[in-house]
């Protein structure tokens, strides 16, 4: 018969007193003002959760993917759209850490995990689009060149991101780029709601 250890059920038990006590009380309140709480991930970030199986030289709590499953799933108990957003935030901050240099892992991947930075990113691929049809877009062109066309709301993350995160296939291995926003060739623009627009 599966039991957890001690030491997965405190982290389980860690994450579902932080959802019962700082997120269920305010989710739906969040939701439909559609305010994004950055204080309170910043209080998951200081119990671990902002780099959950990030590696620990670099702030991370070095934990399992399975450790992280539980932690989503009982901070999904108080509020599913915080839970997610605190996943996609681990990913891309795995991306970093996985993947960068040392320089990159270094710069970016401190600040994501004690989520004084946040991370988000959009998923697409040649040709494919979603159903309001803002999906970012590629062709081919030379090897160096990463070009991305399009958009991706980020309604809630409101003038929260400190940068980009863009992944994309540009031969036989995806790839990622990190940019800051102020690099040449990205620009926010304002629709009805905040948009990002990779051009």
């Amino acid at each position: 018969m599966f039991t957890l250890t001690d030491d997965e059920r405190a982290i389980s038990d860690t994450a579902r007193d932080f959802a019962a006590e700082h997120l269920a009380p305010h989710a739906v309140e969040w939701d439909q003002a559609k305010h994004f709480p950055v204080d309170v991930l910043r209080k998951a970030a200081s119990l671990g959760m902002g780099g959950i199986y990030i590696r620990e030289d670099v702030g991370g709590s070095e934990l399992t993917r399975v450790d992280a499953a539980r932690i989503f799933e009982q901070l999904a108990k108080g509020c599913p759209s915080i839970a997610a957003y605190i996943s996609i935030h681990n990913m891309v901050t795995w991306m970093i850490d996985r993947f960068g240099t040392e320089e990159q892992r270094r710069a970016w991947v401190p600040g994501l995990c004690s989520m004084d930075q946040l991370g988000s990113y959009c998923l697409t691929e040649p040709g494919a689009d979603d159903r309001r049809r803002s999906g970012v877009r590629d062709r081919r062109l030379p090897p160096g060149q990463l070009p991305a066309h399009g958009h991706h709301r980020l309604d809630r993350l409101r003038g929260t991101l400190p940068g980009y995160a863009a992944a994309g296939r540009g031969g036989p291995r995806p790839r990622t780029t990190v940019a800051p926003p102020e690099v040449g060739g990205l620009a926010r623009r304002a629709h009805d709601r905040t948009s990002v627009a990779l051009q």
